[in-house]
């Protein structure tokens, strides 16, 4: 029986992914003023409540040109409510530790802030943050364009994070047509081992160019079966285009 849901999928991709935030819009001044360093130390306080610490920074306005990118970008990552809340306290919290907002930090800063791996990150970040916010400090880290170096973190479910830059509906259907090429040439592969050339190899290829370099590389490293976290277990996507990670035009 059709599945009512995939009836209703268009058969044609959706509109190529846009980047979703305006970056030169926000003050990106390297030095923390006074006032917001006064305000970033109630962060470092143990033993309180993180959402309303967040919704007192807020009403304050103390922290506005760090609070209103972080609200921006956790409004386009798809995602739990409570999550993203637990993600901008974490982020607070490290601009007080290291005295410097999140624009500028470093690349070893920002390895140190997502861990290179799932236990690294508990590790720097207990007690009480939970490893599942991890995802969306890393995409809103990409999005916001601080880090985009995602191989150097271990333990990344690239599939998981797909979904929160891009959405979970748009990657499906966007992918859609590359996973149906790669089963074909699966099922050919299986059928008949005297073919030299990779089953519609080249369509995927046509597909794929079709769409921004930003979108299509980011998707074809979360769809890869190296280890990094297959959407389609069995679907060996390696074969296909890959040039590196998003660039922000």
């Amino acid at each position: 029986m059709e599945n009512p849901k995939e009836s209703m999928r268009p058969e044609g991709p959706m509109t190529p992914w846009a980047w979703p935030l305006d970056l030169e819009i926000y003050d990106r001044t390297p030095a923390l003023a006074s006032e917001e360093q006064e305000a970033l130390a109630t962060f470092l306080l143990p033993r309180r409540d993180r959402a309303q610490m967040v919704m007192t920074a807020s009403q304050q306005g103390k922290l506005t040109r760090l609070m209103q990118p972080l609200a921006d970008v956790f409004a386009v990552i798809e995602g739990d409510k409570e999550a993203k809340v637990n993600s901008i306290h974490l982020l607070l919290r490290m601009c007080a530790r290291e005295g410097q907002p999140f624009w500028v930090w470093e690349h070893s800063t920002w390895l140190r802030v997502l861990g290179t791996s799932r236990e690294g990150f508990f590790t720097i970040h207990k007690p009480g943050n939970l490893t599942e916010i991890r995802q969306y400090i890393i995409a809103a880290a990409y999005l916001l364009d601080c880090f985009r170096d995602l191989p150097a973190l271990g333990g990344i479910e690239m599939v998981k994070l797909a979904y929160k830059v891009f959405g979970r509906e748009r990657l499906e259907a966007n992918l859609a047509p590359i996973v149906k090429v790669n089963e074909q040439g699966v099922q050919s592969r299986r059928t008949s081992s005297r073919s030299s050339q990779p089953c519609c190899r080249g369509s995927a290829a046509e597909w794929q160019s079709e769409y921004p370099r930003h979108y299509s590389s980011f998707s074809a490293t979360a769809l890869r079966s190296d280890g990094g976290g297959g959407a389609w277990p069995g679907h060996d996507l390696s074969s296909q285009p890959h040039s590196g990670l998003a660039q922000n035009p």
